[in-house]
């Protein structure tokens, strides 16, 4: 039996290669969760969209910048995918956070389009493990402790592979509140983990009041606590909001944003008066920061979250 193990990362595939479970490898690299999206899956434009969303992030803002080679060499070992319908069985190893649910839907949505018909789709897809009270992701596991899971997998149906793809289709819909719709139905057993995941997403989106988001108003309010650097900040998002998933290149390109809101003094963040202003409502942040901004396939700055019942509603910016 052919087999093709898709990892969620390369924390996973350290461990995994010494598990002793057989079977090809395919890395899913991709942080679909944040820049732009395209409803098709796996197509040039798609690709390109994406190496461009690297290149402008970060290029300059980090020490090493982006490599577009390194990228699309990526997007290559990720073809393997297209190549699903030679294998007996792919097994998916993905974790309960916004950002893995985000690439498992994309993927499924690839899988969907590319209709490998007598191969077996099955998922590892787990939130806790026995001996970690704060399960956090499978790179916390021991090699040994990935065969176990084998037991716990399960195989996805046609019409979960549907759901998956009408899921990711929302997510990349020029209007979020798409989301919000599906938000309203019952998911699968197969994914109990999604509706939280996009219910964070949501969140995700300037609240009305201020033009700032669950994750801004949480970074702005830990700088006004005073003896802030971006690594103690960065550090702190990661313990609190690991159910996001994101890593610290996500976190410092969060604060990057923020830049107008404080001052630096050594490597110390001060909240400044536009920032108190903002954080207070007083000010829009968007009176400031005149950029548009994507989450998923809509523009942020076109939506706006009312606190209030959480829903979506289209921002007079």
């Amino acid at each position: 039996m052919k087999t093709l193990h898709i990892l969620n990362g390369d924390a996973t595939k350290s461990l995994f290669t010494q598990s002793g479970l057989t079977g090809d490898i395919c890395v899913w690299r991709e942080a679909l969760a944040t820049g732009p999206v395209l409803q098709v899956v796996g197509s040039p434009e798609f690709w390109k969209l994406r190496a461009q969303y690297i290149m402008d992030s970060f290029e300059g803002y980090f020490q090493k910048g982006p490599d577009l080679e390194e990228y699309q060499a990526m997007a290559v070992k990720l073809a393997m995918v297209e190549k699903a319908a030679h294998y007996d069985e792919l097994i998916l190893w993905f974790e309960y956070d916004l950002f893995c649910q985000i690439n498992l839907i994309a993927l499924l949505s690839w899988l969907k389009h590319l209709e490998p018909k007598n191969t077996k789709i099955s998922l590892v897809c787990i939130d806790q493990f026995p001996g970690h009270p704060n399960f956090r992701g499978l790179g916390e596991l021991k090699p040994q402790d990935f065969p176990s899971l084998i037991g716990q997998k399960i195989q996805l149906t046609t019409k979960d592979l549907e759901f998956a793809h009408e899921a990711w289709l929302a997510f990349a819909d020029p209007d979020p509140r798409a989301i919000q719709n599906l938000l309203n139905r019952s998911f699968p057993p197969a994914f109990p983990f999604l509706a939280d995941a996009l219910k964070a997403h949501i969140k995700r989106f300037p609240r009305a009041r201020n033009g700032l988001n669950h994750l801004q108003v949480k970074q702005l309010e830990l700088i006004r606590k005073g003896s802030s650097t971006k690594k103690k900040i960065v550090r702190e998002m990661l313990q609190n909001d690991f159910h996001y998933g994101f890593g610290d290149l996500q976190y410092f390109e969060m604060l990057h944003q923020l830049a107008k809101l404080y001052d630096t003094q050594g490597d110390q963040l001060l909240l400044n008066s536009t920032g108190e202003s903002v954080l207070s409502g007083t000010m829009h942040f968007f009176d400031i920061e005149k950029s548009d901004f994507p989450l998923g396939g809509a523009n942020g700055r076109k939506y706006c979250l009312d606190q209030a019942d959480e829903t979506l509603t289209v921002s007079n910016y």
